[in-house]
């Protein structure tokens, strides 16, 4: 018993740590080597734990029976002879001794117990201690790592910001030609504007890199005076029309997807660059032809009015085939000068200036949901992400919601307008081509606070004529079409 206690007393304890210590092979991480450490002591106290443990529990059980039966031998004493009285005092006296030494053994036990515990807790707090440490060295080193790229990242120089009105680039016509409007791809990479030769009166393309004004593309086309492009949603494809003929353009290759031609009195005569495709039995009245077209948002559709001299039409087209997908209801009015979804594609509006009237079909059910009467208007375009129209007359500009059927707002500006791509500022222009009576010939763009009509921004041009205005997709740019005493451009500027 000497023996084992000296085994467990501090002296022995570090003799036997030190001991599996030596062993550690040279090369070896602390770590590591605690780690083994630990496990030797755990395999060397192991079966000593075990059986422990048992006598640990034995010595429960037979404690609390020697309680339970002392307690029932008080509670049953009879009146008993001398030799009984002297036989239990010396058979309890034998047990007491037997207990004490059960209940010493059982300490004895308990106390080694207790002391190995004890050296592998000391182990694993030397353990843990050593981890602790090279973690928190790492996560310094990590600190300083993500501190040194943050600083690298707050000196890294910040652009200038841009004035709104600065202009950004020119692009001039051609000698011989003149611009018409210029129009941004969906994803704002490139523009392109449509350009009349002045000697034949051919239509030719221009598409340019819009960050750099870098011409990328011209596409000659041999169809005279053709007016304003328009991309497809999904900027593979260009249209432009005039009052005879519809042409669609492939806007990577230049190539004639598709030419619609207008023919009185039947219909379509829909052919591809050397082929007839298609021929529609649809009659869509003769006499002026095609008015204007509008991209539906999701590309597959083609709105076109159609008018004649007592009646119009508007149709939706499919932009692959040219057959005639829709047709809404006839109005009295000829000529709709103006198409224009929702950008949900649930309404479309179209203005009959000589009428003097807005209406408005749902595209589903091809039934007018809104009527605005006495109602001129050059210019129609829906607030981005709403169903509220605005118009554009000779004295305001006013918004109107097609839902509620209300007007909203009336702005005091003499002009034509362009909505931001999120529908939160206009920008205001007066043009000859969307009040052609105004006698005015602008050359500012006033860009105002949709909800309170305040001015927000001003781009003052050199030239003595604003033709259009249209935003870039991500609305930081504006470029406006222009005329000069010597020729058409496209200025695009800060907004």
């Amino acid at each position: 018993m000497t023996q084992n206690r000296d085994f467990f007393t501090p002296e022995s304890v570090d003799e036997q740590i030190e001991q599996f210590s030596s062993h550690q092979p040279a090369n070896e991480d602390g770590q590591d080597a605690s780690a083994r450490l630990v496990k030797r002591l755990q395999a060397v106290y192991q079966a000593d734990y075990e059986q422990n443990r048992a006598f640990l529990a034995r010595a429960r059980r037979r404690i609390a029976a020697h309680q339970f039966a002392k307690y029932d031998v008080n509670q049953a004493r009879s009146p008993m002879d001398s030799a009984s009285i002297l036989r239990f005092s010396q058979e309890r006296t034998r047990k007491m001794q037997s207990s004490h030494s059960a209940e010493q053994s059982t300490a004895r036990r308990l106390s080694r117990s207790l002391g190995l515990l004890a050296a592998v807790l000391v182990a694993v707090l030397l353990v843990s201690t050593l981890a602790v440490v090279l973690t928190l060295n790492r996560g310094q080193q990590g600190s300083q790592g993500i501190s040194r790229a943050k600083a690298t990242a707050t000196s890294a120089p910040r652009p200038t910001p841009v004035s709104v009105g600065t202009i950004l680039y020119t692009q001039k016509s051609p000698a011989g030609t003149n611009f018409g409007s210029a129009a941004w791809s969906p994803d704002g990479m490139r523009m392109v504007t449509s350009a009349i030769d002045l000697k034949t009166a051919r239509t030719l393309l221009y598409i340019w890199n819009a960050a750099s004004g870098k011409n990328l593309m011209t596409i000659p086309l041999d169809v005279a005076d053709l007016g304003n492009v328009l991309w497809s949603p999904t900027g593979k494809y260009l249209v432009l029309s005039n009052l005879q003929t519809i042409v669609i353009v492939d806007s990577q290759t230049g190539a004639i997807v598709k030419t619609i031609n207008y023919q009185e009195p039947t219909a379509f005569n829909v052919s591809g660059v050397h082929q007839s495709l298609l021929s529609s039995a649809v009659s869509l009245g003769g006499g002026f032809g095609f008015y204007s077209v509008a991209w539906s948002p999701d590309g597959a559709s083609l709105a076109v009015d159609v008018s004649n001299i007592t009646s119009g039409n508007v149709v939706l087209l499919d932009p692959r085939t040219g057959a005639v997908k829709t047709t809404f209801s006839a109005q009295a009015a000829p000529i709709g000068l103006a198409l224009a979804f929702s950008s949900d594609g649930k309404y479309l509006a179209v203005s009959y200036s000589n009428d003097s009237k807005i209406v408005v079909w749902s595209v589903a059910t091809q039934q007018v949901v809104f009527v605005l009467g006495n109602a001129q208007a050059m210019t129609i375009a829906w607030q981005p992400g709403t169903h509220n129209l605005a118009r554009s007359t000779f004295t305001s500009i006013e918004l109107w919601d097609v839902n509620a059927q209300k007007l909203l707002k009336t702005y005091k500006v003499l002009s034509a307008f362009a909505w931001s791509p999120d529908g939160k500022e206009l920008a205001v222009y007066t043009s000859p081509f969307a009040n052609p009576f105004s006698g005015t010939k602008a050359s500012k763009v006033t860009i105002l606070d949709a909800d309170t009509g305040a001015q927000v921004g001003l781009y003052i041009s050199q030239n003595r004529t604003i033709f259009s205005a249209s935003w870039s997709p991500d609305g930081r740019s504006i470029a406006t079409s222009e005329s000069s005493a010597s020729s058409n451009q496209i200025v695009v500027w800060a907004a």
